[in-house]
């Protein structure tokens, strides 16, 4: 059983993780990476992965393509 503080932990680090990537793709506006890409760029595992990709795509920042890779959301106005 986790304790409450590496619950804590685990959070705190998915979101450094999540806004690394988020900023990687703010600098680099036409990235464009699949998941196993992203894995090897940042070394991260699947499970985290998949978390840090689900939350940016939940959040609506980034989008996949029928290519499977991820790329930044074009906020339109």
């Amino acid at each position: 059983m986790l304790s409450e503080a590496h619950r804590w932990r685990s959070r705190c680090l998915v979101e450094q993780l999540i806004a690394r990537v988020r900023a990687e793709y703010l600098e680099s506006p036409d990235l464009a990476l699949t998941k196993q890409q992203i894995r090897r760029h940042w070394v991260l595992d699947a499970s985290a992965c998949d978390t840090i990709v689900d939350a940016l795509v939940a959040s609506g920042f980034l989008q996949q393509r029928a290519d499977h890779s991820f790329v930044r959301r074009v906020m339109r106005v």
